[in-house]
């Protein structure tokens, strides 16, 4: 079975992994789901969904003097394009980005962010609604940490917009800086007449790193099938 993986972590992996099921102290298999990748006692832990589809792991790395930690996302590859038209789909954003320079760190939330991709000729087009809240440690001001900063909507349409089967690479012009969100979108069975309801994407910018989700906005019904 053919994963993608995107991943955010301060360490590197590299390699191939072996994936089995969890055994803990006493020598005895999980059976609650829990699965191991790797060997060792840094080997990640994570779970598998019910229908093989999706993946996450936690990591980490004690083999320097400064432990590291991640986070490993996979969802199953797929081999079909993801279907647009000059009606956009619109998602809705959740997650976070951490800046950081030699002055101060940074660390944003973008929930609530609008996310919305249409058609273009062979390509796509994408448009980025972007809010945030944040707040900020100074470090050339004793370690000052500021209250939380809350921006109000700004639209960006993309610079530049690909879609290669799940692949998803989108660029953004953010007051002269580059934002690529980069990732891709999970598999779906097409009860709802849509090839796409999640997105995860990594946010890529000039000393800012961080991981996000585009969340398909959908109808719900109120009440039950019967």
């Amino acid at each position: 079975m053919a994963f993608s993986a995107a991943q955010q972590q301060t360490g590197g992996l590299s390699g191939s992994r072996s994936l089995d099921l969890y055994e803990g102290g006493s020598g005895t298999l999980d059976t609650f789901g829990l699965l191991t990748l790797g060997t060792g006692s840094d080997r990640a832990i994570g779970h598998m969904t019910e229908n093989g589809q999706h993946l996450a792991f936690t990591t980490r790395d004690t083999s320097n003097n400064s432990a590291s930690r991640s986070l490993i996302i996979a969802t199953k590859a797929r081999n079909d394009d993801i279907t647009l038209s000059s009606t956009p789909l619109d998602f809705t954003l959740s997650g976070n980005y951490f800046y950081m320079d030699a002055d101060k760190h940074r660390l944003a939330n973008v929930n609530e962010s609008r996310l919305s991709l249409e058609e273009d000729g062979s390509g796509c087009r994408a448009t980025l609604g972007l809010q945030s809240v944040s707040v900020e440690h100074d470090l050339s001001s004793n370690g000052t940490l500021s209250m939380p900063v809350i921006s109000s909507t700004t639209n960006y349409n993309s610079a530049s917009c690909s879609l290669d089967k799940g692949q998803v690479e989108i660029v953004f012009n953010i007051g002269g800086d580059a934002l690529t969100l980069r990732g891709f979108a999970a598999r779906e069975d097409g009860a709802t007449g849509k090839t796409v309801k999640l997105i995860n994407l990594l946010w890529l910018q000039d000393n800012a790193l961080g991981l996000v989700f585009a969340q398909l906005d959908q109808d719900l019904s109120p009440t039950f099938d019967n």
